[in-house]
């Protein structure tokens, strides 16, 4: 929600908590949420090299099916068609 509100709602109720991004002097303001989560996700990769026993939240594996999904895109929209993955 606005103002980096987060809701979740349970059979048990609702619970809110505020998550507002860190704010690096090296940011622009405008884009301090995605800007902040790359220093996190950086962070977590480096500790997925350093630690092998702990693989980061997203792998590689993760990344190349991203890129097959835009290159996919990409295509369908070049042939006027659905691509098949």
């Amino acid at each position: 929600l606005p103002g980096y509100e987060l809701r979740l709602t349970t059979a048990a109720g609702t619970a809110s908590s505020f998550h507002p991004p860190t704010l690096y002097p090296w940011a622009n303001p405008a884009y301090a949420v995605v800007q902040s989560s790359i220093v996190d996700c950086h962070r977590d990769l480096i500790r997925g090299l350093r630690h092998p026993e702990q693989p980061p939240e997203t792998t590689a594996d993760d990344n190349l099916k991203t890129l097959r999904l835009v290159f996919g895109a990409y295509e369908s929209a070049a042939a006027g068609r659905a691509i098949a993955l």
